[in-house]
């Protein structure tokens, strides 16, 4: 959960439309490269994914990084 929020706005340092899928590739690009295990780089991406706007959540989790996401609004 840490490691996505830290890397879910990352995306907007390329572009704003679409920024969660550039953030998910940074933060890929990163913890590959420190040998991060496959299987948790997948999750950090689907906690990134699930902070598109309007998008469902399917466990507590995404739901926890969305609902601090739009803590703001």
């Amino acid at each position: 959960m840490l490691i996505a929020a830290l890397f879910h706005d990352t995306g907007f340092t390329v572009q704003y439309t679409n920024n969660e899928r550039i953030g998910m590739q940074i933060a890929r690009k990163y913890l590959e490269n420190i040998q991060y295990e496959e299987s948790r780089i997948q999750k950090i991406e689907r906690l990134i994914f699930a902070t598109v706007l309007f998008s469902e959540a399917h466990d507590i989790l995404e739901g926890i990084i969305q609902d601090s996401d739009l803590d703001n609004l």
